[in-house]
């Protein structure tokens, strides 16, 4: 693909902020392996779109056509990233969700939260002194 016109690879990037900031989309079209799962929320955190296979998202928890939008063919991906780009509308919604849903289930507070939980009411106390 990177031998297309319009396509630049850009390998092992340093910092991934200035692609992610002139990014609209993501697509993952993951098959086996894994790895992706910080890059989704990390793009979803910056209001990039996600398309992507169910296994890519897997144990993410995310809503499918509401936070990310999900197919197992290549050809359906590709489908589904056209059809993003020519409606801007759904475009600022799914981008929208994204970010929310990254931040909201994924974000500081969200971690903070689920310590807290884990840690129970009986030290909920002590964690609260301790991070002031």
């Amino acid at each position: 693909m990177a031998r297309l016109d319009g396509v630049s690879l850009v390998e092992d990037p340093d910092d991934t902020r200035p692609l992610l900031s002139a990014a609209h989309l993501t697509i993952v079209p993951l098959a086996m392996g894994g790895g992706t799962r910080i890059k989704i929320l990390e793009a979803m955190a910056w209001g990039v779109p996600v398309i992507a296979t169910p296994l890519a998202v897997e144990g993410l928890g995310l809503i499918d056509s509401e936070e990310v939008l999900l197919s197992e063919s290549n050809e359906d991906l590709a489908r589904l990233a056209v059809e993003l780009c020519l409606d801007r509308v759904r475009m600022a919604s799914l981008r929208a969700r994204a970010y929310d849903g990254a931040w909201s289930r994924f974000g500081p507070e969200a971690i903070r939260d689920a310590v807290r939980q884990g840690l129970g009411d009986a030290d909920r106390g002590r964690f609260q002194a301790a991070s002031r």
